[in-house]
């Protein structure tokens, strides 16, 4: 199944990390012994979160397993396995900003136990995996997010493309972006690469005040991006190559040398 597993990620668009991020769950499966249902501390695999960032690694991990609500991979699915207990990887997010996040095998039902500063505590619940996870992110969180991010020179993890303009995480941050030239000059230096595009290219026509996508389908899916902020602003108006969005901006197609696409936006945002 693992075999499968991989082959379909060295097959996908994002196949860095696949072998070590593999490689790594069979050795601690195979390395350490599990003990009833105690939780099982995936120490090799949380060893390449370390080296590569947990952002990259809990992506992989997406890409290999099925992501089961709010940091947790599901590697054994009772309902495709009857008679089987569901096993799921779980991401015990750190306590420090600075640290990558850890990895435990559990089987279900049961919740990652790791050791905190404390000799007698204990912690049951596990913070999102991932921004895109939350609701409730904050300016001064994803500031200090995009900050980690550019001291350990990593990128931001892509949100799910499935609906992820309907993430509240992916819109509160986009509003950020529209109203805040600090936010977007921070998201620019950590952003990830490829899919979904439309926000990283929204954000920098808005720091540019102008683009020319490079490629044509990058102008289809800033366009798409353009369509779905501008439906939720009361003055919104659909026409064609002209879009009024939030905080003052105006947004307008234009055609440059070559015969294709450019955009000039408009508009005043806080410094």
């Amino acid at each position: 199944m693992m075999a499968k597993m991989v082959q379909f990620g060295l097959s996908s668009k994002r196949p860095r990390y696949v072998q070590q991020v593999a490689q790594a769950y069979l050795d601690d499966l195979a390395g350490t012994r599990c003990v009833g249902k105690q939780p099982l501390p995936l120490e090799r695999l949380s060893d390449v979160a370390r080296r590569n960032g947990s952002a990259e690694v809990n992506i992989t991990l997406v890409d290999l397993f099925s992501q089961e609500g709010t940091g947790t991979m599901m590697v054994l699915d009772s309902r495709f396995h009857p008679g089987m207990e569901p096993v799921a990887i779980r991401v015990v997010s750190p306590k420090n900003q600075d640290d990558a996040a850890t990895y435990d095998l559990v089987h279900g039902g049961t919740r990652a136990v790791r050791e905190s500063g404390a000799p007698n505590e204990a912690t049951t619940e596990s913070t999102p995996a991932s921004p895109w996870e939350r609701s409730d992110m904050t300016k001064k969180e994803w500031l200090a997010l995009f900050k980690s991010l550019e001291k350990r020179k990593e990128r931001l993890g892509a949100p799910p493309r499935e609906n992820s303009r309907d993430r509240e995480s992916y819109i509160g941050l986009r509003d950020l972006l529209l109203a805040d030239a600090s936010v977007r000059r921070a998201f620019l230096v950590v952003h990830w690469k490829g899919r979904p595009s439309g926000l990283a290219l929204l954000c920098q026509l808005v720091a540019e005040g102008k683009l020319v996508p490079e490629f044509d389908t990058d102008a289809d899916y800033l366009e798409a991006e353009l369509e779905h902020l501008g439906q939720g602003h009361p003055d919104h108006r659909s026409k064609e190559g002209q879009w009024k969005l939030a905080h003052g901006w105006t947004v307008v197609r234009e055609v440059a040398e070559g015969n294709v696409r450019a955009y000039r936006a408009n508009g005043k945002s806080a410094d």
